[in-house]
């Protein structure tokens, strides 16, 4: 609950409260009209979220001295709980027709306002996702500095008394997707990704912009939020083309996995946790997808896995793939299992004859890397840097030397060649 200071705005008149709806990721208008119900009392806004509460508040003016509680119980014209509601991203909007998709759906909220003697006390909504801000003067921790002043910007006269409602979005359509291959039934691999940026807006903007080449099925936002912006049975451009990809034996990507971006950056000294809050959302999500389309555990890999040329660090140095693991989810190194590696053998040029790296070689391959049949020095060296930058990232990532150096492909150490073994020998039985 957002608990705000009193503000005294003196016995107002009705038309001087005005509630404004905006989203919270961004600043900007809401895009669906809402429905507001105050006790026996049905209300409309208009197109851009704004209602005046003069109809209702006339009813109490003769309450000077009295306290009152008004609720506003804010509902989008067209939500249903059986296609949007419920706590499974997974299946939000899914069994809506294509052309009946709206571009946003947010979360319904309740609001009170606090009264006495006319004058708004405290406001609290009940989601706490969403959050109702009386007379905003500060900005919310939880809200960046651009998206908050936009969302001022857009309210014509700060001065007055209002309610600034920042709504909780589940659904912003991508403006670029497509249909999946006529061969793909259902996804059958997660690719997970970060954002490079520190705000969800930011990621929001490139994604619904005219001039968009990219999008995802998802956003996790830093407080585990979730944003649907491409419907599971469609093709999200998140992987790369034909060209630009690879799993697992099959190129283009993107047409039979699920992309899922983090709001994150690696920050200026490469040493940029991720929440708490974005790997429990990750992980609930990925399960979530899993029972749906019966996407086995180990089919769970990163952009960087994937990427033709190798040219994307993500989700990068930081990402802890050890959480997902430790949960039953992706590429689980079994170190049990008995692995015979002489450690007097390494360190092993990618570039040499020895026969170590032509085993290696074929155990990336049945991992699911891209190597080709007669693979180049650069080639092997490319899969060598993929999974040394899942492998090597988060908790496992090595602090006495440099990111670029710790994930050179030019050669395997004992360590390296031991994980790959133990992810070859985990993953074989499940293909």
């Amino acid at each position: 609950m957002v608990q705000q200071q009193p503000h005294d705005a003196g016995v107002f008149q009705p038309a001087q409260i005005l509630v404004a709806l905006r989203n919270k990721l961004t600043g900007r208008n809401v895009k669906v009209e809402f429905t507001i119900s105050i006790e026996d009392s049905i209300y409309k806004t208009n197109r851009f979220g704004n209602w005046n509460l003069n109809q209702h508040l006339q009813k109490i003016q003769n309450r000077q001295n009295e306290s009152v509680e008004i609720q506003l119980h804010l509902t989008p014209a067209d939500w249903d709980d059986t296609i949007w509601g419920g706590d499974d991203p997974s299946s939000w909007g899914e069994e809506i027709p294509e052309n009946r998709m709206p571009k946003e759906m947010y979360r319904p909220v309740t609001v009170t306002v606090e009264m006495q003697n006319n004058n708004p006390q405290s406001i609290y909504a009940s989601n706490s996702r969403n959050l109702a801000i009386l007379n905003p003067e500060s900005k919310p921790d939880q809200i960046g500095e651009d998206v908050w002043n936009a969302a001022l910007n857009s309210i014509s006269d700060a001065r007055n008394p209002r309610i600034l409602i920042l709504l909780q979005p589940i659904w912003i359509k991508a403006q670029r997707f497509s249909s999946r291959s006529g061969t793909v039934q259902s996804p059958t691999l997660v690719v997970v990704h970060h954002t490079g940026g520190q705000h969800i807006n930011s990621a929001i903007y490139h994604f619904t912009g005219e001039n968009a080449r990219s999008s995802a099925h998802y956003i996790i936002d830093r407080d585990g939020q979730i944003i649907k912006m491409v419907m599971n049975s469609k093709c999200a451009w998140h992987a790369g083309g034909r060209r630009g990809s690879y799993w697992g034996g099959k190129d283009h990507v993107n047409h039979f996995s699920i992309g899922i971006e983090i709001v994150h950056a690696d920050g200026s000294d490469g040493n940029n946790p991720f929440t708490e809050e974005q790997y429990g959302a990750l992980i609930s999500l990925i399960r979530n997808l899993q029972r749906r389309y019966s996407i086995p555990r180990h089919r769970v890999v990163g952009h960087s896995d994937v990427a033709i040329p190798p040219s994307h660090n993500c989700p990068g140095p930081n990402f802890d793939w050890r959480r997902l693991e430790d949960e039953g989810l992706g590429l689980r190194p079994d170190l049990n299992l008995m692995i015979s590696l002489n450690p007097d053998d390494f360190p092993i040029k990618c570039n040499s004859n020895n026969p170590l790296i032509k085993e290696l070689i074929n155990d990336l391959k049945e991992i699911g890397y891209h190597l080709p049949e007669n693979p180049s020095d650069s080639e092997i060296a490319t899969a060598i840097n993929r999974f040394k930058r899942h492998f090597l990232a988060g908790s496992r990532r090595p602090r006495d030397v440099s990111w670029n150096r710790a994930t050179n492909g030019d050669n395997v150490d004992f360590n390296v060649a031991q994980m790959i073994k133990a992810v070859r020998n985990y993953v074989a039985p499940l293909k």
